[in-house]
């Protein structure tokens, strides 16, 4: 049986969830967030009261582009996305994050499951290792940024 590679952050953020939740998932301002990103476009956004779809384009710093799906569940303070086109290097990519309230904050948790496209030339420890440290490094990021606040 193939195992396929997951990978699991979490980070303790003083502010309550459907704050954090509101900030991290405002695509718009994801190249303050997040230091790889270099634009965002939202191309289509469907809201109701408790979920919004989002699809949307980002560009990193290196100028690779990809379009992706998000489905953020304001009620139960979780998103599911997707990303969709490129998919290389990836075979397919889910991503879930979750905001469990936690110490009169919120517990923000990502998890990533994937599989790495055979044609891809980076090993897959290698990837594995710099995904899990960039995720480490944006929770961080997101963390100073939502308490300084």
């Amino acid at each position: 049986m193939k195992i396929m590679p997951k990978i699991f952050n979490t980070i303790y953020i003083d502010e309550k969830p459907s704050k954090v939740l509101e900030i991290t998932n405002d695509i718009e301002n994801w190249p303050t967030l997040f230091e790889e990103y270099k634009k965002s476009i939202i191309i289509e956004r469907l809201d109701t009261e408790q979920l919004s779809k989002l699809e949307f384009v980002l560009e990193n710093n290196e100028g690779s582009s990809w379009k992706s799906y998000r489905f953020i569940d304001k009620n139960n303070l979780m998103c599911l996305s997707e990303r969709v086109d490129p998919v290389y290097p990836f075979l397919y990519m889910y991503i879930k994050w979750i905001y469990k309230p936690a110490k009169n904050g919120t517990e923000m948790t990502w998890i990533q499951d994937f599989e790495m496209d055979p044609e891809c030339p980076v090993p897959l420890e290698k990837g594995l290792d710099k995904m899990n440290s960039h995720t480490k490094i944006n929770q961080e990021r997101i963390k100073e940024y939502i308490e300084k606040k």
